[in-house]
């Protein structure tokens, strides 16, 4: 009886690891397939075992009529379903371990399935599932992202945009104040421009209709409205996650998806984007380096840091930050990588008295050399704050003020 060496069975392992390696990697493409299709992550799971138990049924089902001695068929079966590739690999191997049988790796159609085949099929299907959930992603987005074409590989770039009724816009735009007639500004050029901007939904509800402003450096210009006036959906625009339906954005001269690692934009969201094990400095250096590209100097830390009131809580961990201090790390987030423009939304909410006064001072102080605008419910808020106040009312721009 001829003994196998121990070099062979080290390969044996090395292709069972393999099959092992790419199956695994097949997994986690259908995990990220139907990431694409829901967004709660219970559905995620429950869809990806489910899509993995059928594959499983159906191995064992044809395994029945189709076994690895009958090649052609075999092969077939390999290319439709990863668990019958994976199967079969394991049982060529088998066949190897137990009959001393050489590793047909690229001897085909001889007496059994090559190994070649399962683990060509499984590298096969780890790439389709890669690509199709890309494709998903790109096609039917679950946010409000830009959808693209079909067959966007193809050189087609969006779907057909939603058409804007005429009757849907403000029947008069005379009412409308300019925000830009009170003061010259001809000596100025805005860094955030919003011209006639419209957003409906795929529902037919229109979120923003016919907005628009200007927002100069050194200038704080706040967002006055109630809860769906369409002010988080204007900075949702701004930062490029949502798509306008119709109307002209420009940051800085530049639409906003066109703007890069060095677009110079920060932006704080309604809610904390904070890590509970993270220091406030060690996330004012990761979003930064994630900003930049680049390690953020310390000095532009221990700068920001000051700014807003957290340089002696610098070693204190996001968990340990009360509700006014995460707001404040917040602030300094947007602020991090020498920001030009500050996006803030609704930077006071969920925020006692005391430190809603500290957050007002912390913004009124790092308006110099930028552009800030921000989005509030609280007139005496925007009062204090503001050189510029539109007030929005029902998804449109209905007032403005210039304070001086």
């Amino acid at each position: 009886m001829r003994v196998r060496s121990k070099n062979e069975m080290c390969e044996i392992g090395l292709y069972t690891f393999i099959l092992i390696f790419l199956l695994a990697h097949i997994f986690l493409g259908i995990v990220f397939l139907f990431s694409t299709i829901f967004k709660r992550a219970v559905f995620n799971i429950l869809s990806t075992f489910g899509y993995i138990a059928v594959l499983c049924s159906l191995h064992f089902l044809i395994s029945k009529y189709i076994d690895i001695y009958d090649s052609s068929l075999a092969t077939v079966l390999c290319f439709i379903n990863p668990i019958s590739a994976y199967v079969y690999g394991l049982e060529h191997l088998f066949i190897v371990v137990l009959f001393k049988q050489p590793l047909k790796f690229f001897t085909f159609w001889d007496y059994y399935l090559p190994f070649s085949v399962p683990i060509f099929c499984l590298l096969f299907q780890c790439i389709f599932y890669i690509l199709l959930t890309f494709y998903f992603d790109y096609v039917l987005p679950i946010d409000d992202s830009q959808k693209r074409h079909p067959l966007f590989f193809v050189g087609k770039k969006f779907a057909n945009e939603i058409d804007v009724e005429e009757d849907e816009l403000p029947e008069a735009r005379s009412k409308i104040i300019p925000p830009d007639t009170p003061i010259d500004t001809s000596s100025k050029s805005p860094d955030i421009e919003v011209t006639k901007l419209v957003k409906k939904w795929k529902n037919d509800e229109v979120a923003v209709k016919n907005v628009s402003f200007r927002a100069y450096r050194d200038q704080v210009t706040s967002l006055l409205g109630h809860n769906g006036a369409g002010k988080s959906t204007i900075f949702g625009i701004l930062t490029g996650t949502i798509r306008p339906t119709a109307g002209i954005v420009r940051l800085i001269g530049e639409p906003p998806a066109a703007i890069g690692e060095d677009s110079l934009v920060g932006f704080c969201p309604q809610w904390n984007p904070l890590f509970p094990y993270l220091t406030v400095e060690e996330h004012l250096s990761f979003y930064g380096n994630i900003k930049t590209g680049d390690s953020v100097l310390p000095e532009e830390i221990d700068n920001v840091l000051n700014m807003i009131g957290l340089f002696d809580d610098r070693k204190l961990r996001g968990s340990q930050l009360s509700g006014g201090m995460k707001r404040k790390l917040c602030v300094g987030i947007a602020m991090i990588g020498e920001s030009r423009i500050l996006l803030l939304d609704e930077p006071t909410a969920g925020i006692d008295p005391m430190a809603r006064r500290a957050m007002l001072q912390i913004i009124e102080k790092v308006k110099e050399g930028r552009t800030v605008l921000l989005t509030t419910h609280y007139m005496d808020e925007a009062d204090f704050l503001s050189d510029r106040i539109i007030i929005m009312l029902d998804l449109q721009l209905v007032l403005f003020f210039l304070l001086i």
